[in-house]
C-alpha cells in the first residue's frame, strides 16, 4: 500500500516510523525493500534542491564545486547564512572575557586558557569574515557559479551574532551598535545583487532574515538605496514572493529605513506573495507614508507579524489598496496605538473579499503597555470567520472583558 501513496505522505509517515525500526526485524526488513528502492529515487529527485550555505571562503568553494557538477540542474533555492563579529571584542582579550563571563555567566578564577582560545577562534573567524568580506565584491566567482544553477528561483538571506558567545547582543539596552549595525549583511546582499544581475535567470522568492530567530539584517535594511542601483529592478523584478524579517531596533537613536524598504518591495512588477514581521512585537507603528507608498497590484497573500498602526485607519487603507486582488490574509500579534480592533475588524469585513483569513493574538495600547484582546478559545477563529463573511454574529461577545466600544454598543 506504501508504493501507492504520493511521494509527500509516504515520506511523512516513513518520518513518524522512524522511531519503531529498531522493533522491526526478519521478514519485515526485506518487506520494506520495494519501499526502499522507492525512497532512493524520491532522495535522487529531491536531493540539492535546497541548499544551505556559510557567507565565507568555504561556502563559495562548495557553490562553486556545485555549479561545475551534474547535480546544478536540481538546485531551486540557496540559502546564504553569515555570522557578524563585533570588532571591539575580536581585538581585545580583556574585553572578550569580560562579555564572554557576561553572556555565560564565567567566574573571574576559570580556565584563562580555555578563554584565550575562544578569543583565538573568534579573532580568527573576525578576520576570515572580513577578507571574505572585502574580496566577494570584486570577484566574478559568485557570478559563474550562480549563473550555472539555471533553476534557481529561491534566495534567503540571514544571519547570527559570533559563534564565540552563547548570547545573543542585548538588543533591548542596544549594548553592540557595532554589531547591530554591521556592514556585513549590506555586502554580502550587494553582491548577491550583482552576480544575479549578469545571469541569464530569475528570481521569484526573497527572503530576507529568518523569522523569528533574529533581529533582521539591520546593516543590510539600513543601507538599502534601490533607487541609486537601477540592478535591483533588474534582478527583483520577476519577485513572486518578498519575506522581510523587519529589525526590532537598529541601535541608539536609529531609525528604520522605511523608505529602503518601500522602494525595496516596490521592485517586483507582479509580487503575489508580501510577508513584515518583527521578531517580537514593535515598539514603533508603521508610518502611514510607508503604508501608503506599497501599491503591488497583483497581491494575493498578505503576512503580518508582531506590526503595530497608529490607528484602524491605518491598517485598513494598506488592505483597502489591495482589496481587489488579496484572497488570503495572516495576522499575529498586531498591535493598535489608538482606536478599536472592533473599528479594524468591521472594515477589513467591508472592504476585503477574502479566501482565507488567520487572526491571533491582537494588542491594544494602554498606558504604554500591550494589552492583549482576552477571551474564549473561540474568539480569534470567529474574528477571521467574520472577517470572511462566514457569519454575522459579533466575535467581539467572546471577549472576556468588553472593550470600551462594544460596551457602549
Amino acid at each position: 500500500m506504501l508504493l501507492t501513496l504520493p511521494d509527500e505522505i509516504l515520506l511523512k509517515i516513513l518520518n513518524c516510523l522512524f522511531g519503531f525500526l529498531s522493533y522491526i526485524r526478519g521478514p519485515d526488513v526485506f518487506a520494506c525493500r520495494l519501499v526502499c528502492r522507492r525512497l532512493s529515487r524520491i532522495g535522487e529527485d529531491i536531493i540539492f534542491k535546497d541548499i544551505v550555505l556559510a557567507a565565507d571562503h568555504c561556502g563559495l568553494r562548495s557553490l562553486l564545486d556545485l555549479s561545475s557538477s551534474s547535480l546544478r540542474h536540481r538546485v531551486k533555492k540557496l540559502r546564504f547564512r553569515f555570522e557578524v563579529f563585533d570588532p571591539q571584542l575580536a581585538t581585545s582579550l580583556a574585553r572578550f572575557a569580560a562579555k564572554v563571563r557576561q553572556a555565560n555567566g564565567w567566574e573571574i578564577g576559570d580556565d584563562f586558557e580555555d578563554l584565550r582560545e575562544y578569543f583565538e577562534e573568534y579573532r580568527e573567524c573576525f578576520h576570515a569574515q572580513t577578507l571574505f568580506e572585502q574580496g566577494m565584491m570584486n570577484t566574478p566567482v559568485l557570478a559563474l557559479a550562480l549563473n550555472r544553477l539555471e533553476n534557481l528561483r529561491s534566495i534567503r538571506l540571514s544571519q547570527r551574532y559570533g559563534n564565540a558567545l552563547e548570547k545573543e547582543p542585548d538588543l533591548e539596552e542596544d549594548e553592540s551598535p557595532d554589531v547591530i549595525q554591521s556592514p556585513v549583511g549590506h555586502t554580502i546582499f550587494k553582491a548577491l545583487v550583482d552576480a544575479l544581475a549578469q545571469c541569464q535567470g530569475y528570481i521569484e522568492d526573497l527572503e530576507l532574515g529568518e523569522d523569528p530567530y533574529d533581529n533582521g539584517l539591520v546593516g543590510l535594511i539600513q543601507r538599502l538605496d534601490p533607487v541609486s542601483d537601477p540592478r535591483y529592478q533588474q534582478v527583483f523584478g520577476n519577485l513572486k514572493r518578498l519575506t522581510i524579517a523587519l529589525p526590532w531596533t537598529m541601535g541608539p537613536n536609529k531609525k528604520l529605513n522605511y523608505s529602503g524598504l518601500s522602494m525595496l518591495i516596490g521592485c517586483p512588477r507582479a509580487l503575489e506573495v508580501l510577508c513584515l514581521t518583527f521578531p517580537c512585537r514593535s515598539r514603533d507603528p508603521l508610518p502611514p507614508y510607508f503604508l501608503r507608498s506599497i501599491h503591488q497590484p497583483n497581491l494575493s497573500t498578505l503576512v503580518l507579524r508582531n506590526v503595530a498602526f497608529q490607528e484602524p485607519t491605518h491598517l485598513l487603507v494598506f488592505l483597502q489598496a489591495h482589496a481587489t486582488t488579496l484572497r488570503k490574509l495572516e495576522i499575529r500579534r498586531l498591535i493598535l496605538e489608538q482606536g478599536s480592533w472592533e473599528t479594524a475588524v468591521r472594515g477589513m469585513r467591508s472592504v476585503l473579499r477574502l479566501e482565507s483569513c488567520s487572526v491571533g493574538s491582537l494588542y491594544i495600547k494602554k498606558d504604554g503597555i500591550d494589552s492583549p484582546l482576552e477571551g474564549s478559545s473561540l474568539f480569534y477563529p470567529a474574528v477571521g470567520a467574520f472577517i470572511r463573511r462566514e457569519f454575522d454574529d459579533d466575535p467581539f461577545k467572546l471577549l472576556a472583558v468588553p472593550t470600551q466600544e462594544h460596551g457602549s454598543s
